[in-house]
């Protein structure tokens, strides 16, 4: 095997890798959902609703993930237009600091901090 072979490989491994692991936190997200949707009780409301509003934010999340790694690794349509770049890019990264403050709440609630 060329050097240049041995190159192309290790690159595709290590984008496949970064793919993947980007992506694995949100499917399990969406996995974590449905199965709470499967073992819950169907007359508990609050907790139907947590769980369709965690799958929903965690689809959200690897769909703009999707779209921003798509226009960053790939020659897309999407990539002529600068416009659709910036907002993908803006959604992506409004997405992960609502995300950042909400896990921050959480974290102050369980602890008993409020800052």
């Amino acid at each position: 095997m060329n050097k240049n072979t041995k190159n192309i490989l290790l690159i595709t491994e290590l984008l496949s890798g970064r793919l993947l692991h980007d992506f694995a936190n949100s499917m399990n997200g969406i996995m974590f959902g449905l199965e709470e949707l499967e073992v819950i009780d169907k007359n508990d409301a609050d907790v139907q609703k947590e769980a369709l509003s965690f799958l929903k934010e965690s689809s959200d999340d690897l769909i703009y993930k999707h779209k921003v790694m798509k226009q960053a690794y790939s020659s897309s349509a999407d990539n002529y237009s600068f416009d659709q770049t910036k907002s993908n890019i803006e959604n992506y990264l409004l997405k992960k600091s609502k995300a950042y403050v909400e896990n921050r709440r959480i974290l102050c609630k369980k602890s008993g901090r409020f800052n």
